[in-house]
Order: C-alpha cells, then sequence, then structure tokens
C-alpha cells in the first residue's frame, strides 16, 4: 500500500508593520521641532518639541524644552500619551499652592489614530483670596484629506471678585487654501464681530522651485473693513509689493512680515525664516526660524499572495509572490493548525521560495513578510 503525505498549507495575514491600533500608516513623521529667534549676532533656540516614538513610529510621547534669551535650557515639560477609543491626546499638568493663592495649568493635545492633531486645549485657574481668574484656550484643527483646512481658535477668559464675575470671549478662525502641488498658497486669519466673520489677515504664498515666499498683510482698521456691517471687497490696488518698501496703514493693507518656506525633494516642510519690517530703515529683518526634523519609517507591508506549493523527489517548495517593501520572508510550521506555530529551520529560502525536504508527519505551513524595523 502506498501512503501519500498531505500537505495543507495555510497563508497568515502579514501583520504590517504599522498594523497597530493607535498607529500612523505614514512613512514619514515628524520627530522633532525647533523654534529659534536671532539674539545679537547668532540664532538661540528659544523652544524645542521631541517626539519619542516606538520602533513601529509610534507616539509615546512629546517633551517640550524652554530655553532662555541666552540660549540656557530653563525648564523641561514632559506630555504622556492616554488612548481612546478613536483618538489619544499628550497631555501636561501642572499644580501649585502657596499659603493665600493656589492655580494649575492643563496643557492637552488630541490626535486621531494617524496622528493627525486635531485639537489643543490649553486650561489656567488661578484663586487667590481677593477672587480667580479662569483662562480656557481651545484650537479645533480641521482637515481636508490630509491637509489642515481650518484652525478654529475659542478664547473664553473669566474673572471672579467679591462682588460678582466679569467675562470675555474671543474667537477666531484661520482658512487654508493649496495650489495644485500641495503647497500652502494662503492663509487667511478672520475674528468673529458682530456675528460675522471679517478679515484680519491674511498670508499669501509664492514658490520658486521649492522655495515659497509669503507675505503676512495685517488690517489696521478694521472698521473701515467692516463699513455697514459690509466686508470689504480686496481691490489688487490696494495690495502692496515688496519693492516699495512702504507700510500701509488706516485704511490700507500695510507690510508686516515675509515668511520664507522651504521644502525638500519629498516634498516636506523642513525649514521656515520669517523676515519682519523695520519701519525706520524700511527693511526686513531676519527674526525667527522653525526647523522641522523627519524620520522615514517602513511603510505597511502586505500579507504573501498566490500562494502555491509543489513536490518533487521528497521535495516541498513553497511560493508566493513578491511583498512591496519586504527585505525578507519568514516560514513558520505546526503539526496543528490551531496550535503554536514555530520558525521552520529545516529548508531554504531563496527569494520568494522556500525549499525542504518532505516530513514523515502532516505540517502545517504560514509565511509572513518581514523587513526591518527603524
Amino acid at each position: 500500500m502506498q501512503f501519500i503525505k498531505i500537505l495543507t498549507v495555510w497563508l497568515l495575514i502579514s501583520v504590517p508593520l504599522f498594523g497597530q491600533t493607535g498607529t500612523n500608516p505614514k512613512s514619514v513623521k515628524v520627530t522633532g521641532e525647533r523654534w529659534y529667534n536671532w539674539n545679537g549676532s547668532a540664532w538661540v533656540v528659544n523652544f524645542y518639541d521631541d517626539y519619542v516614538l516606538d520602533s513601529l513610529g509610534t507616539v509615546t510621547q512629546m517633551i517640550k524644552y524652554t530655553y532662555s534669551p541666552s540660549g540656557t535650557l530653563w525648564k523641561t515639560n514632559i506630555y504622556n500619551r492616554t488612548d481612546y477609543i478613536d483618538y489619544y491626546t499628550l497631555s501636561y499638568y501642572y499644580s501649585w499652592s502657596a499659603e493665600k493663592e493656589w492655580g494649575h495649568y492643563s496643557y492637552t493635545y488630541k490626535y486621531n489614530m494617524n496622528d493627525v492633531k486635531i485639537g489643543y486645549i490649553y486650561d489656567y485657574f488661578y484663586n487667590s483670596i481677593g477672587g480667580g481668574y479662569e483662562d480656557i484656550v481651545t484650537f479645533t484643527y480641521t482637515y481636508d484629506g490630509d491637509k489642515i483646512s481650518v484652525i478654529d481658535e475659542f478664547y473664553d477668559y473669566e474673572w471672579f471678585k467679591k462682588d460678582g464675575k466679569s467675562s470675555k470671549q474671543l474667537n477666531y478662525r484661520t482658512t487654508f487654501s493649496y495650489d495644485s502641488y500641495g503647497r500652502i498658497a494662503s492663509e487667511l486669519k478672520q475674528s468673529y464681530l458682530d456675528l460675522d466673520w471679517i478679515d484680519k489677515e491674511r498670508t499669501l504664498w509664492t514658490y520658486t522651485g521649492s522655495t515659497g515666499t509669503g507675505i503676512n498683510e495685517i488690517f489696521k482698521n478694521t472698521v473701515w473693513i467692516f463699513v455697514n456691517k459690509k466686508t470689504r471687497t480686496l481691490n489688487a490696488s490696494y495690495e502692496p509689493s515688496i519693492d516699495n518698501k512702504k507700510i500701509w496703514s488706516w485704511g490700507f493693507w500695510i507690510n508686516s512680515q515675509v515668511d520664507y518656506l522651504y521644502y525638500n525633494t519629498n516634498g516636506n516642510l523642513y525649514d521656515t525664516k520669517t523676515y519682519i519690517y523695520d519701519s525706520q530703515t524700511q527693511t526686513y529683518d531676519l527674526y525667527k526660524r522653525h526647523v522641522i526634523f523627519f524620520e522615514d519609517f517602513i511603510d505597511p507591508l502586505t500579507a504573501p499572495v498566490n500562494f502555491a506549493s509543489s513536490f518533487t523527489d521528497n521535495i516541498i517548495t513553497l511560493s508566493w509572490d513578491s511583498v512591496n517593501g519586504a527585505t525578507g520572508y519568514n516560514i513558520y510550521s505546526s503539526l496543528d493548525p490551531y496550535g503554536t506555530f514555530a520558525i521552520d529551520s529545516t529548508g531554504t529560502l531563496n527569494g520568494t521560495q522556500w525549499t525542504a525536504p518532505v516530513s514523515d508527519t502532516k505540517k502545517f505551513y504560514k509565511v509572513t513578510a518581514t523587513n526591518e524595523v527603524k
């Protein structure tokens, strides 16, 4: 009697590198941001945000460093991550108390599970014998695809006194537009007054190669822009140019600052420079920089497909299609399809083929695609 060895082959769906809950499927991530000011004759860092990522590229912490004007590290604040069903937060909380006063600060950044920032809340509360003060600031971020489209700002200030309470609320909205290359084309900042949005400030960008130049224009007379409850229609004759070195105010747009945006070959914004207009010299002086740091993480892997097996001269051959981004493959086997699978070292891997002597016992196989983890 001839015995036929029956081989059952299972294909394990390869676990993507970013397949866990709370990870970002993007292959390039911001790992740090630094803000510099020009002090005397050198750049001095004022703030530095460091994003702590694990090997999968998951954000686990954010650390904020604050420096003195001389460049000396002043304080370090650690923002820890808290996960929820469909978002996570990075938060920092600080409280203090003294003999006749106490208070707290709370800073919370809110992200969706693709590491896109969707909100920010700053809460400050101060209380003393003579009364108290509360300050709540809420930013809400709205995206169109992967591009930010609107930032809504809400400020709520309240003063508590023995004779009652007074409060003040402010609303701002910043709207973004983009060119056909996905670069910022305009930024319009508005304030909410008399139940309507009015223009306060705008920035328009033009590009030469990978560098963008933005002119920031502040409107100084909000009464004129909102005469008789009608928003002014922009007229090109009122738009200033850098060349005339002239300040416009009280009814006209003025040149206040020039922003330069620098993009790398991958289209990522990696540096900005801001020039502030000096009315005395009628020139633009370099004022600050914002440098962004990136790190490449490996894209998610898909599972091997078109799996096949064959037998020749007591040799089993397993084969599959190449997986984009994979640097290798792992072959697992088990005697029980529902048992524990372990790396099978009895065979030889050659690209997308694996060969091994036929076993005397029935085996079940799984194949996964792998790549290097940064």
